[in-house]
């Protein structure tokens, strides 16, 4: 018992170790003489300095990204009140997002008492993604025993501590939609986490009904996103409240498991010098003159977009006479079309 106390605690202390434990997953290492170099970006969140060059291989399989690493390391921070409790993420696809978020909520679960965790995303597709399938997925490798400890349904991810305290741990998603704001609200424990996936597109609202449970003195706050908005909390929390957060931003040709036909397009379309390469590779946020009246950034450029008449489409070199887009809003909503 007392051996299993102290393997506890170990888990609590290093998350490292314990995703190498319990998933088998090692850090992809930085080479040795990039180490410095490394540690002073981590100090500032910018790891623009950064390139593949300077880490050993990738495996699948058995590394966790450099990148997964830093965002881990992060959030381990925030917990033991080394740095802010809160963390702001500038990321595109391409760095095993929802899967580290998976390994967080977890770890976090397993490793503190009377863990709970609210979840917020602006779509259901979204909450599909990462708290049913990815997490399903990733509960899935636990060990024998340390697995049969987690109970997975649709909304909930809940951990057993005892049979007179079930559901004392948890983790719970909910849509964030701007009409019900209450997606983060009535959470309260002695240990307390909140996360934000695609939180440039989470309303103000949804994170004004959080603010009271930032209040304990042991929480932490995680929001991760592709910078599209130049608006709202997610881009204020590299701006105006920057003070406020541990921020941190990546770009896609940083990541070992990026897709790089991804990246390619981007250059073939636009140019390395481009807008889109910026916002959809560098993840930095849009100059102004990119974003509409909503605050969206258009999938296409509308200098680009011819528009002609029935009568002077040309059918022969047409493999459809008609497209029907029904685009996406928010909350439940996505996008439709169909061609004919």
């Amino acid at each position: 018992m007392e051996e299993a106390l102290k393997r506890y605690e170990q888990f609590a202390n290093d998350p490292l170790l314990f995703i190498e434990a319990m998933f088998d997953l090692k850090p992809q290492e930085v080479l040795p003489e990039y180490e410095t170099l490394l540690q002073d970006c981590r100090k500032t969140g910018d790891y623009s300095r950064m390139n593949l060059k300077m880490f050993k291989p990738f495996t699948k399989y058995e590394n966790l990204t450099w990148q997964q690493v830093e965002i881990v390391l992060a959030v381990a921070r925030a917990i033991k009140k080394e740095d802010k409790k809160k963390i702001s993420i500038k990321s595109w696809h391409g760095i095993g997002k929802s899967s580290i978020i998976s390994i967080i909520i977890i770890r976090f679960l397993f490793c503190y008492y009377h863990a709970v965790i609210g979840c917020t995303a602006p779509t259901q597709i979204q909450m599909q993604d990462v708290l049913r399938k990815e997490l399903a997925l990733w509960k899935d490798r636990l060990p024998d025993g340390i697995k049969d400890l987690f109970e997975h349904t649709q909304n909930y991810l809940r951990v057993w501590d005892n049979d007179w305290d079930k559901a004392a741990r948890y983790a719970r998603a909910r849509t964030a939609a701007k009409e019900h704001p209450e997606a983060l609200a009535w959470l309260h424990s002695d240990n307390l986490m909140i996360i934000a996936d695609e939180a440039s597109w989470v309303p103000d609202e949804i994170y004004e009904t959080a603010m009271s449970a930032m209040t304990n003195e042991n929480f932490v706050f995680l929001m991760i996103s592709n910078p599209t908005r130049l608006e709202w909390y997610f881009y204020k929390s590299f701006t105006d409240n920057v003070d406020t957060f541990q921020t941190l931003s990546f770009n896609s040709e940083q990541s070992p498991i990026v897709d790089w036909s991804f990246v390619n397009n981007i250059i073939d379309d636009y140019g390395k010098d481009s807008d889109q390469y910026r916002v959809r590779v560098l993840w930095e946020f849009p100059k102004a003159w990119l974003i509409d009246d909503k605050g969206r950034i258009p999938l296409f450029d509308p200098n680009e977009i011819t528009f002609v008449t029935e009568e002077q489409a040309s059918y022969e070199v047409q493999e459809f006479d008609k497209l029907w887009i029904d685009p996406a809003g928010n909350g439940k909503d996505f996008s439709s079309f169909v061609a004919r």
